[in-house]
């Protein structure tokens, strides 16, 4: 595949947030792709055609993206609900819950 120079449409040319959204895809002739961008901190904003394989390494971006953010909320949800029920354990020893607990 070769060296890249440019950093992918995932990385915002104004401020090089890695944050870059796609607002609009549509796909258009000889492999070419049809996209407008969004950065969400700096508001750039890109329309533009792009190359099939550009778009390709793009989406890629977008799943690592998806998949980093998944794996965040699941560790967070963990710890929550380890927190909670620490907390319960607690108080069962402690013989601190009521009825009115429930």
């Amino acid at each position: 595949m070769g060296n890249r120079t440019e950093p992918g449409l995932h990385v915002c040319p104004a401020c090089g947030s890695k944050l870059v959204q796609p607002l609009d895809f549509e796909p258009l002739w000889e492999r070419s792709c049809y996209v407008e961008l969004l950065c969400p901190n700096c508001r750039w904003s890109h329309r533009g055609v792009h190359h099939q394989a550009e778009v390709d390494r793009f989406d890629e971006e977008l799943e690592r993206g998806e998949a980093a953010v998944l794996a965040s909320i699941e560790e967070i949800t963990r710890s929550n609900m380890q927190e909670e029920a620490d907390r319960l354990a607690r108080a069962l020893e402690a013989n601190a819950l009521l009825p009115i607990d429930f």
